[in-house]
């Protein structure tokens, strides 16, 4: 049973049957949309921690935030992400365009896309920002841009997979990752 902020975990599990809590770390760092129903979900989502004999986190950050929830663990093991394979077979590209990438989903909020849109324009480079990705807020990133002056030089691709992500990626100068709350 996947553990999400917007449909909280209200069964239990039954004999035999393992629950799998999947986590983020924004659960515990950013208020979500559903404010009146936030003390309920993280109330649900603590009992469940404290249940917990198996715990599996991507990253050492969310271990050491759910660490003081739980009681009856007997294993608590972090798996981090992997990078897909083919993506390694990609590689630098330093006579192409110079760029720099955003690639992430569109979410000024949770991913700092207002800090890194902010930071760029103080820095006054002539390294163009290319901002790929899709979300939620990519109407009011877009008009950030322009109230930012950045038209020129900031484009957005959209959401982009497979070998246009890993061209993308291998072809810019650095990807910037300005998240508020991240693994």
């Amino acid at each position: 049973i996947p553990w999400d902020r917007y449909a909280p975990v209200l069964l239990h599990p039954g004999a035999g049957c393992p629950e799998i809590l999947e986590l983020n770390l924004d659960f515990f760092g950013i208020t979500s949309k559903l404010k009146l129903a936030e003390p309920v979900t993280r109330c649900l989502l603590k009992r469940n921690l404290r249940k917990a004999r198996y715990i599996i986190a991507a990253c050492e950050g969310l271990k050491k935030i759910v660490g003081p929830y739980t009681r009856e663990v007997r294993l608590f093991e972090v798996i981090p992400g992997g990078v897909p394979e083919e993506m390694l077979k990609y590689p630098v590209d330093s006579g192409s365009e110079k760029y720099l990438l955003y690639i992430g989903r569109m979410d000024i909020t949770h991913k700092g896309i207002d800090i890194l849109l902010e930071a760029y324009k103080a820095a006054g480079g002539e390294l163009p920002l290319v901002m790929a990705g899709d979300g939620i807020d990519r109407e009011k990133v877009e008009k950030m841009i322009k109230r930012l002056g950045l038209a020129e030089k900031v484009r957005t691709v959209g959401w982009v997979r497979g070998k246009e992500k890993y061209e993308l990626i291998a072809h810019s100068m650095a990807v910037c990752i300005p998240s508020r709350v991240e693994g």
